[in-house]
């Protein structure tokens, strides 16, 4: 299996005196000895922060661990 995705910050505002960040995360699975995809998403995660960089770590820390790798464990055959 080969999996392959690309992750990106979509959105970053100042929410008062905390920020917010968006990431997306497209991921694929293909199985290599079929060339078949064995899965295939896009997530979305929105993450707070004491500052901009952090909301921007937090939100893509938790769109690969939480959301995507949760998801991809249970539904992958």
């Amino acid at each position: 299996r080969f999996v392959y995705g690309v992750a990106r910050i979509s959105e970053v505002r100042k929410d008062g005196s905390m920020w917010q960040a968006s990431a997306v995360m497209t991921v694929r699975c293909v199985d290599l000895a079929t060339g078949i995809i064995l899965y295939s998403a896009e997530k979305t995660s929105i993450a707070v922060g004491t500052d901009e960089a952090s909301a921007r770590r937090a939100a893509m820390t938790q769109v690969a661990r939480d959301v995507v790798a949760k998801d991809m464990m249970a539904n992958l055959p």
